[in-house]
C-alpha cells in the first residue's frame, strides 16, 4: 500500500512518530533501497522509540495481508493484462510493477478524494516528529547503516517529503502519472513517453471507476484483520 492508504488504518492515532513508523519502511527503500525490519518492541526503548517500531510492524502487517488479498490479486493481474493491452512505448518491460503502484496510487486518490482532511492531518502530525527521536531509532539500529547512509541527508530527505506533499497532486491524473513516471525512472530506469502518458490517462479514469465501488471494503476487511 501507498502511504495515505497506511496512514488511513490509523488516522486518529495523534503520535508523529507512530505515524512515521507507518510509513518508514517505504522512506527508507526510496531512499536507499533498504529495509527497516519489524521487532518486538522492548520495554526499555524511549517512547518515541516504541511508537516509531509500532508503526513499522504495523506497516510489515498491512502490507502482508493486503498483498496476498484477493482484492490486490484481481485486479493487479487485470491490471497487467490491460496495460499490456495499450502498449506502451516507454516500457518495455516491469508491467507488473506499473499496475501494482498504479493500484496502490489509486487506493490513495480515492482516500483524497473521500475526505481530503485525511491528508491534511497527515502531513501536520509528520511535521511534529523530533529530529533526534529519529537519530536515537538509528543509532539503536545500526543495521540500518548497512547500505550507504548518511543521517542528515535522509533527515533532508524527510524534511522535503513533507513540504513538497506530492499526495495531493494525486488527485489529477497529470499529477499521477508524473508521480508514477518517477518512480519509473527512479526504479526500472524506464520513462513514459507523451504518447504513453495519454494512454494512461484514459486508462486510470477506467480504472478509478472500477475501484470505486470496492476500496472502501478493502480498507474494512484489512482493518479487521489487524485488530
Amino acid at each position: 500500500m501507498n502511504y495515505l492508504s497506511h496512514y488511513y488504518f490509523d488516522k486518529e492515532d495523534e503520535r508523529p512518530h507512530y505515524i512515521l513508523g507507518l510509513i518508514f519502511p517505504d522512506l527508507i527503500r526510496t531512499f536507499n533501497r533498504n529495509r527497516v525490519r519489524k521487532q518486538v518492541i522492548e520495554e526499555h526503548w524511549e517512547v518515541e522509540i516504541q511508537d516509531l517500531q509500532e508503526g513499522v510492524n504495523k506497516h510489515h502487517r498491512i502490507d502482508k495481508l493486503f498483498h496476498s488479498s484477493e482484492f490486490f490479486k484481481t485486479y493487479n493481474k487485470k491490471a497487467f493484462k490491460q496495460l499490456q493491452e495499450i502498449e506502451l512505448e516507454g516500457i518495455t518491460k516491469y508491467k507488473h510493477f506499473v499496475s501494482h503502484v498504479l493500484i496502490e496510487m489509486l487506493l490513495d486518490r480515492l482516500l483524497l478524494k473521500e475526505d481530503l482532511n485525511t491528508a491534511d492531518a497527515f502531513y501536520f502530525k509528520l511535521n511534529s516528529i523530533d529530529k533526534y527521536v529519529l537519530g536515537d531509532y538509528f543509532n539503536a539500529f545500526p543495521y540500518l547503516y548497512q547500505k550507504k547512509m548518511n543521517f542528515e541527508y535522509f533527515w533532508n530527505f524527510i524534511q522535503r517529503f513533507r513540504s513538497s506533499e506530492f499526495l495531493y497532486d494525486y488527485q489529477h491524473n497529470e499529477g499521477m502519472i508524473l508521480r508514477l513516471n518517477g518512480v519509473m525512472q527512479r526504479i526500472t530506469k524506464q520513462t513514459f513517453t507523451t504518447a504513453d502518458e495519454v494512454k494512461l490517462s484514459l486508462y486510470i479514469d477506467g480504472l478509478e471507476e472500477e475501484l470505486k465501488g470496492v476500496y472502501k471494503g478493502v480498507f474494512e476487511a484489512l482493518n479487521t484483520e489487524t485488530q
